[in-house]
Parts: structure tokens; sequence; C-alpha cells
């Protein structure tokens, strides 16, 4: 994926928009060496040498602090601890051992049923940028089928593809929405 810049542009949630936080071109350019060694092991099939690289990646304090980097651009600015800490926070952050901070559990109230609400944990910037440092590594080694949208432009990019494919003419499909999810012809 690192090959393939135009694919990670074009996603603000990509793999570039994560290395930008980095500090420094030198940092970039650590942090990219590392997560490419990461790729190419586990394209290889190196088992042993994936596990090392990605447990260097998460020692790695240019990748810390570019995590939480990103944590702070993501977090409310009510939230935001101040900037001259960003350094002592990546300094701390373990992802062996996670994190004590609190989590806020927010229920918000579901629009098909105003008497109903769903529970959103609301986390802080060291769970955030954790979630990020892995999320980078997910980004170089998962495999993922083609049409899986959720990080590949989520939803409008789902509908484009079936707007697409409905283009084509004749298809088969399911719907969620029918009974025993029977399958039909479209005439689209």
């Amino acid at each position: 994926m690192i090959d393939q810049l135009e694919e990670i542009e074009s996603s603000k949630a990509g793999l570039l928009a994560f290395v930008r936080c980095a500090d420094s071109q030198h940092a970039r350019r650590r942090i990219l060496k590392i997560l490419k060694r990461i790729r190419d092991a586990h394209r290889a099939g190196r088992w042993w040498e994936t596990q090392q690289s990605i447990r260097e990646y998460l020692a790695s304090y240019d990748a810390r602090l570019a995590a939480t980097h990103r944590a702070f651009e993501k977090l409310k600015p009510g939230r935001r601890p101040p900037k001259k800490q960003l350094p002592s926070i990546a300094a701390g952050l373990n992802a062996f051992k996670g994190t004590q901070e609190d989590v806020r559990l927010i229920f918000k109230r579901k629009r098909s049923n105003p008497n109903e609400f769903r529970p959103t944990l609301d986390f802080g910037i060291e769970n955030r940028a954790l979630q990020y440092l892995v999320l980078s590594i997910l980004h170089v080694i998962a495999d993922l089928h083609p049409r899986q949208f959720g990080v590949r432009g989520g939803v409008p990019a789902a509908i484009t593809h079936v707007r697409n494919a409905a283009n084509g003419g004749f298809l088969w499909g399911t719907h969620r929405g029918c009974p025993g999810g029977r399958s039909g012809r479209s005439d689209t």
C-alpha cells in the first residue's frame, strides 16, 4: 500500500495522513522504512520477521509521536491537552500495556426509534493514539477484499460501486430487509 500513494492520498484516514503527522522528514522516512519492512515480511510469509518488525514499530518514538499528533488533530478542541504535552504523552505510550485513561460512555438517541439509545465511547488522546498506531500497521498488512468499503471510501464509495454495477444491466442481489434474505432479479 505504501507504493500506491495515490490510493492513500485519496483517503483522509489513510496511511499518508498518518505519516504526515510526523515531526520531520527524517521521522517520516523512519516510519515508512519500518512499515515497508513489515509489509515485505508479511507478503513473503516471514511470520517471525513480521512480528519483530511490528514490535519495533510499536516501540518507535517517531511512530508514537506521529500517532499522538494524529489523535490530537482528531480530538474535539475542548478535549485536547496543551500541544507542548504531546511529546511526553507519546513517550509514555505503551501498546503492550494499554492506558489507564478514562473513556466516556455517551448514549445517543437512535433515529429509527427515539425511545432507544445506542452507546458510544469517547476516547481520550492516549487511547486514540494507540488506535492510530495500530491502524497504521493494519493499513500495511491487512489483506482486505476489494469490495471492503469500510476503509476504502465508506458509504459514498459503496453507492458509486453499486450504481456503476447497476448501469451494466440485469443483476442478482439480496436485500437485508427482505424476510428470509430472499434473492431476486433486479431490472435496473
